[in-house]
Order: structure tokens, then C-alpha cells, then sequence
């Protein structure tokens, strides 16, 4: 969903019951996406998942080693954006 100032995602189920395993890596191999449609939806998804997922360790922890591929990769853009992107999404999974 969007608006004129505010874009937002619609989920078809509760977060929590996703599958984390399939999804978060999907989303963090998206924030090094430069086309804002989609750079939207996969940074504003993993922020969405990660963020629900606080006090729920076992959803996060299975996922990370398939979520160091996507991270080492966004960092090696050289992109300014991208790796930014790339270590705000690192400082999310490790707290």
C-alpha cells in the first residue's frame, strides 16, 4: 500500500508465522536493489520481520548463517546506500 507520503506493506498472515528460513534471506539479498519499488519492499520486509521477531530467538537464529551471503555481498557494492543498508541490517540481526 502507498500513499503520497507514506508506503507500508500488507502482510497475508501474522509475521510470526512465516517462514523465516525462506523469506529473511530473500529480503536482505534485496536491500542491494537499486530500483526504489523494490529496494522499498525488501529493506521495509526485513525491518518488518526482524522487528517482530524481537523475543522470539528461534525465528532469527537458524536464519543467520543464510543471511551472511547477503550482508558480505551488500557490503562489497561500494555503494554508499547499499552498505549502509548493509550494516544497519547486520546491527538489526545481531540485537
Amino acid at each position: 500500500e502507498h500513499g503520497a507520503c507514506h508506503n507500508t506493506l500488507s502482510w497475508a498472515c501474522p509475521l510470526l508465522q512465516l517462514d523465516y528460513e525462506h523469506y529473511l534471506p530473500i529480503f536482505l539479498d534485496g536491500i542491494r536493489c537499486i530500483d526504489a519499488r523494490y529496494k522499498f519492499v525488501a529493506r521495509q520486509g526485513f525491518d518488518e520481520m526482524i522487528e517482530e521477531a524481537k523475543g522470539f530467538p528461534d525465528c532469527v537464529l537458524p536464519v543467520v548463517p543464510a543471511l551472511i551471503k547477503p550482508i558480505r555481498l551488500a557490503l562489497a557494492t561500494h555503494d554508499p546506500d547499499i552498505v549502509v543498508a548493509g550494516l544497519n541490517a547486520l546491527q538489526k540481526v545481531v540485537l
